[in-house]
């Protein structure tokens, strides 16, 4: 192995400048921006969803059954729901919890 040679040139504060400029022109003439990507549903878990909702897991069983809450999706055998449809239905589902049995 050889060893590291440092070599050096004499430059001013102006010759400096137009080497980056020219070494920076020449790389943003070949950049290609990245193409932005839409971003991907989120979706939570049982376990998160009934945190959002404060029930037991039992109680979102419950409440998937009788159609109370926005539909299930299954994603490789998992179950899942879309975050937005949850969010969106947390204040109509506020009443069920407190309702008062006659």
């Amino acid at each position: 192995m050889f060893p590291a040679q440092t070599l050096l040139i004499p430059l001013d504060a102006d010759a400096l400048a137009e080497l980056i400029r020219t070494v920076v022109r020449s790389e943003l003439a070949i950049y290609v921006p990245p193409v932005p990507t839409p971003p991907l549903p989120e979706y939570l878990t049982r376990n998160e969803t009934a945190k959002l909702y404060r029930i037991s897991l039992v109680t979102l069983n419950e409440w998937d059954k009788n159609n109370l809450i926005p539909k299930k999706v299954k994603i490789n055998g998992r179950v899942r729901y879309h975050r937005d449809e949850i969010l969106m239905s947390l204040n109509a589902i506020k009443h069920l919890k407190h309702k008062k049995k006659s």
